[in-house]
C-alpha cells in the first residue's frame, strides 16, 4: 500500500514538473534578448573576375557612391572622418600592405530601421540593399529582429560582394 501511494505520488509530481516545464518553454517570456544590440555596418568587397580587390584602385574608389534617400555618400578616409565619428560615412581605410576596405556605417544597433539605400559601382551597375532593425525594448534587454537584402534577396550578415563587370 505504502509503495503505490509513493509511486502515485511520484507519478503525480512528474505529470505537474512536465506540466510547468512545457508551459514555460511555451510562454512569450522564453523570447531570446540582447542586453546591447551591436551597432550595424556593412562591408562592401569590390572584386574583378580573378578575386582581386579593385578598391585597391583610387580611381575605381572614388568612382563609388551609396545614396540613401537624398544623401550621397561619397568614400571618405577613416582618417579624415575619425573613429568617434557618430554620423553615416561609406569609409575607406588602407592596411599596412596598401590593401583597401570599404565599409558602410554605422546604423544603431538599437534604432528602428527600415530602410534601402543603392550602392552605385564604378563600373556602372548598382546593387539594392535593404536594412531592418527592430530592437523592441524589454525588461532584461532587447528583443531584436535584424535582416538584411541584397537586391531582395536575404543575407546571412552585412557583407556585400560585388564583382566588376
Amino acid at each position: 500500500m505504502i509503495v503505490m501511494k509513493a509511486i502515485k505520488s511520484l507519478y503525480g509530481l512528474w505529470v505537474l514538473l512536465f506540466i510547468f516545464a512545457f508551459g514555460v518553454s511555451c510562454g512569450e517570456d522564453d523570447e531570446i534578448l540582447t542586453e546591447n544590440p551591436s551597432d550595424i555596418e556593412f562591408a562592401l568587397f569590390y572584386l574583378d573576375e580573378e578575386g582581386n580587390n579593385v578598391l585597391n584602385d583610387k580611381e575605381c574608389l572614388n568612382n563609388i557612391s551609396v545614396e540613401l534617400g537624398s544623401q550621397i555618400l561619397v568614400p571618405r578616409s577613416e582618417k579624415e572622418i575619425g573613429l568617434s565619428s557618430s554620423t553615416l560615412n561609406l569609409v575607406y581605410k588602407e592596411s599596412s600592405s596598401g590593401n583597401i576596405t570599404l565599409t558602410l556605417g554605422k546604423f544603431f544597433g538599437t534604432a528602428k530601421l527600415d530602410l534601402t539605400f543603392t550602392i552605385n559601382w564604378s563600373d556602372g551597375t548598382s546593387d539594392e540593399v535593404r536594412l531592418v532593425n527592430i530592437a523592441e525594448k524589454k525588461s532584461g534587454g532587447y528583443k531584436l529582429t535584424r535582416n538584411y537584402y541584397l537586391n531582395g534577396e536575404p543575407l546571412n550578415n552585412p557583407i556585400i560582394y560585388h564583382t566588376k563587370n
